[in-house]
């Protein structure tokens, strides 16, 4: 609701008082030696009342002259709800001839959640009569409440999380790339006939891979069986036997097709050469190759024990090979299964597994050519002669301690021996003079 239009007296006590209150018809009111009638009115419009209308309050001041030029202000104070945005025409201040508004001002609290502005300034003064005065609500802007951290591991996996193929949780950052690429295809000849390629594959996705099974397909070359790998997680490699037909000879580009799950996953194209198969009867190939498996072993096992010998050493003179033991031991195991698998007569794995040594033998040797030897500070070289400065001091406390019971036992011993030759001087002087009693007794 609207209440009574004032008059300011901030810039007229020198003049006299005003009433604070003035009539919406005319009346009189006495300033000094003048009088001053003012008749004022004013309109009151409304919007509809809503539950979410804010209570909206602000001071409508108009600047005024009289006849002479001296300064008055009316004011006006409102109140009102407004839900959104409101539309109020300005009060008219029906004033005597002698007095001119000269313009209007508006007011409110500057931390209220609410504009007020006149329409035609767009801020808050005008100089037009008719001008319309408008309140604005200013939306208040709801707090974001901060997410809550999700929880993506084996045992919890909130919603929001990544979960690859391989059913892992993983954080919604996370990118599940399923990617295989083949590292190497042995061997790169074969002859005429039933031969067998080995595919070493590698997981160079984000997501571990279960059930590969490898294709090859030439021209003269069909797959006949694959042994497929089980399970391959990220990072990982291993080897896939495919036993392929060859009925044409020559230098033969074969297409390597990856499955994952029965789904074509990648393609891979390299060259082969397939020899004509010789038409004089020969050894038996099961027979060479078990020969030649077994020969390989034996090479296998020297060259192990000699890069062993040489990581020990290395590591003994203070070289960087601690990454190397994990290698070595891997290697020991493909020479273990080659060997297990000769024996019981599976040469295909065996040959797998012995290429896959040989590899990691040429691996294992440039590595440990190229260590590095360890830099050693001083505080590092004091703590590592500690264990034997501690020995010496060790060593040296016991020479003293025994030392110094050798001394006290000769001592001892030398006493007791002293002491026995003061009893026996005891004695013989005893028996002494017990002898020449007796011969004195003798005489008398």
């Amino acid at each position: 609701m609207r209440k009574g239009l004032n008059i300011s007296t901030d810039t007229f006590l020198n003049r006299g008082q005003i009433s604070d209150k003035m009539a919406y018809g005319p009346k009189k009111y006495t300033l000094g030696s003048f009088s001053l009638f003012v008749m004022l009115s004013f309109m009151l419009f409304t919007n509809a009342a809503f539950a979410a209308a804010v209570d909206v309050s602000y001071t409508l001041k108009a600047d005024i002259l009289d006849e002479n030029g001296a300064s008055l202000v009316a004011t006006h104070e409102a109140s009102e709800q407004c839900d959104s945005y409101c539309n109020y025409t300005l009060p008219a201040f029906n004033l005597d001839h002698k007095y001119t508004i000269v313009s209007y001002r508006l007011e409110y609290p500057s931390a209220a959640d609410y504009k007020v502005y006149f329409d035609s300034t767009n801020n808050k003064t005008t100089e037009k009569n008719d001008d319309s005065i408008i309140v604005e609500i200013i939306q208040q802007e709801q707090p974001v409440e901060a997410p809550a951290e999700l929880i993506c591991n084996d045992e919890q996996c909130d919603k929001g999380c990544v979960v690859c193929t391989d059913g892992k949780c993983h954080p919604p950052d996370f990118n599940c790339v399923e990617q295989l690429n083949i590292e190497k295809v042995t061997p790169t000849i074969i002859t005429q006939g039933v031969a067998q390629i080995n595919v070493l594959v590698r997981n160079t996705g984000s997501v571990d891979l279960s059930n590969i099974y490898l294709e090859i397909t030439g021209d003269g070359i069909s797959t006949i069986d694959a042994t497929p790998i089980d399970a391959l997680q990220s990072g990982d490699k291993d080897y896939s036997f495919v036993r392929v037909n060859a009925t044409k000879s020559g230098t033969i580009d074969i297409i390597i097709r990856m499955y994952v799950n029965n789904k074509l996953k990648k393609k891979g194209l390299t060259q082969i050469n397939v020899l004509q198969a010789a038409k004089t009867e020969e050894t038996p190939a099961e027979e060479i190759n078990a020969t030649e498996i077994s020969s390989g072993i034996d090479q296998l096992k020297e060259s192990y024990m000699d890069l062993e010998l040489e990581y020990q050493s290395k590591k003994t003179e203070g070289y960087t090979v601690d990454l190397i033991y994990d290698k070595l031991k891997e290697t020991h195991g493909y020479i273990i299964n080659a060997q297990s698998y000769f024996i019981e007569g599976d040469y295909k794995k065996a040959k797998a597994n012995l290429e896959i040594a040989q590899d990691n033998i040429v691996d294992i040797g440039e590595q440990l050519k190229n260590a590095k030897k360890q830099k050693v500070g001083f505080i590092d070289k004091i703590r590592n002669n500690l264990l034997y400065i501690s020995s010496i001091t060790a060593a040296i406390v016991s020479i003293v301690s025994a030392y110094t019971l050798m001394r006290s036992h000769i001592n001892k011993e030398k006493i007791i021996n002293l002491q026995r030759k003061l009893r026996k001087a005891r004695e013989e002087k005893g028996g002494k003079k017990r002898k020449a009693k007796k011969k004195k007794s003798k005489k008398d």
